[in-house]
């Protein structure tokens, strides 16, 4: 078995799909298609009452795209997010948005007694994609809100 791995390591195959994987071409490319899988997010999330506050890229191997969104606390409902989720189950990206929008809105009655009237998602997109939701006081929500 490992004299196989080691056939195929050192043929020179192997080593030519990784240096075309690690181009700046392909880093490139790999940019553009997650600009475009954010795209197709953006009426969804805009829908469900956030708005996008800054974006930012890095280049790199492999590179990334991040988005920071704010939000009220009052406009998820969790019965309407499941429904949405649902209908782009096929799509990793907003699903992962939308179970942590979930999860944020079970947790609805509580943070807003704590204070907490908004939401910031930032989301990464990359080769692992993440989203952290960070609660926001009702002074923080409309300085976030008015910057969006």
């Amino acid at each position: 078995m490992l004299d196989k791995f080691r056939d195929i390591v050192t043929s020179g195959v192997a080593l030519d799909t990784l240096k075309e994987a690690l181009s700046p071409g392909a880093a490139i490319e790999k940019a553009h298609e997650l600009l475009r899988d954010f795209n197709e997010t953006l009426p969804t999330l805009k829908a469900l009452g956030l708005s996008v506050t800054d974006m930012s890229f890095r280049m790199g191997i492999p590179p990334e795209i991040a988005a920071s969104l704010v939000g009220s606390i009052e406009t998820l409902d969790g019965a309407a997010l499941k429904g949405v989720r649902a209908k782009h189950k096929d799509n990793q990206v907003v699903t992962l948005m939308l179970e942590a929008l979930i999860l944020a809105s079970s947790f609805k009655s509580q943070l807003h007694g704590l204070g907490f009237a908004g939401i910031r998602m930032d989301v990464r997109l990359g080769l692992l994609p993440s989203v952290q939701i960070s609660l926001l006081t009702q002074a923080a929500s409309s300085q976030s809100i008015l910057a969006a």
